[in-house]
């Protein structure tokens, strides 16, 4: 009899296990591969944007906004880490998480050592950006308030991180 609720509860904490960090480390998957992929192939990076953000900006442009950054990473080992959700609504996640790169084994300044604050819609069973203004969509530019700062990635950041 009293193994019922034992058996219970722990199938309910295994639930809560399983399902509690799942979008967390999706979400740490997805920009660990879009950071990883611009260092070596820009064209997957690209599609790890929501349809949204690729209708906004052309592969082109998008090859030529990260320009600096694919020579930045390249050869770089990214971590990911501190991975927050902050916001949930259906198939949109914002998330706040760091960004850490090491190059030829010694940490590379990038973007004051995090990425921020970041919007993730869910398309096709995978996590992908949403802020389309991050990667050259023509939008305006959000205003950091109080809290994390949101990811912008512009031109000058990128060229400012191949100087690196």
């Amino acid at each position: 009899m009293r193994q019922v609720p034992l058996l219970a509860l722990g199938l309910v904490l295994l639930f809560a296990a399983c399902n509690g960090g799942g979008d967390e480390k999706a979400i740490q998957d997805t920009v660990q591969d879009f950071f990883q992929a611009l260092g070596e192939d820009s064209d997957e990076a690209y599609l790890l944007l929501a349809e949204e953000c690729r209708n906004k900006i052309s592969l082109d442009e998008f090859k030529d906004s990260t320009r600096g950054l694919t020579t930045f990473f390249s050869g770089s080992e990214v971590r990911i880490e501190n991975v927050e959700i902050t916001e949930r609504l259906d198939d949109e996640i914002t998330a706040d998480l760091d960004i850490n790169i090491v190059t030829e084994g010694e940490p590379a300044p990038f973007a004051g050592g995090g990425l921020g604050q970041a919007r993730f819609r869910k398309e096709d069973g995978r996590w992908r950006f949403a802020d389309c203004v991050n990667f050259g969509a023509e939008e305006e530019v959000p205003e950091a308030g109080p809290g994390p700062t949101p990811f912008v990635l512009t031109r000058a950041s990128a060229e400012q991180a191949s100087s690196v």
